[in-house]
């Protein structure tokens, strides 16, 4: 005959078991070759105020925000460039591109005298 207190040890005794191989998944999904398999590159041009280039292809914000979510879905996005041809970035261009990164989890970056600064918003109270 089971008792509650016997019933309640096998349920806990399973749950750990179940526990135990949830953690080993996610250690092994969370080691950085597996982050980084299957991840990409994206680089974006600036054209114009909220306006980005991708593939030969103009976007506004809100349009270049929507086909980055889809690419992503496909193929998770690792680091999203910002490229400015003509080097009249400003600091609102750089805001602005560093919130599109932000729902894909990507990094943003802003090539500049051919190498990446990465960009970082971070918030003070």
């Amino acid at each position: 005959m089971t008792t509650p207190t016997t019933t309640r040890s096998r349920s806990l005794a399973a749950a750990t078991i179940v526990a135990a191989f949830f953690a080993l998944f996610m250690s092994i999904a969370a080691s950085p070759d597996a982050q980084a398999a299957g991840r990409r590159t994206v680089e974006l041009e600036l054209v114009g105020a909220k306006t980005y280039r991708w593939d030969g292809r103009e976007f506004d914000y809100a349009a270049i925000a929507t086909a980055l979510a889809e690419a992503d879905a496909e193929k998770a996005i690792k680091k999203l460039v910002l490229f400015d041809p003509d080097g009249q970035t400003t600091m609102a261009d750089v805001i602005d591109f560093a919130l599109l990164a932000k729902p894909i989890g990507a990094k943003a970056y802003h090539k500049v005298d051919d190498g990446l600064r990465e960009i970082q918003l971070t918030s003070r109270p």
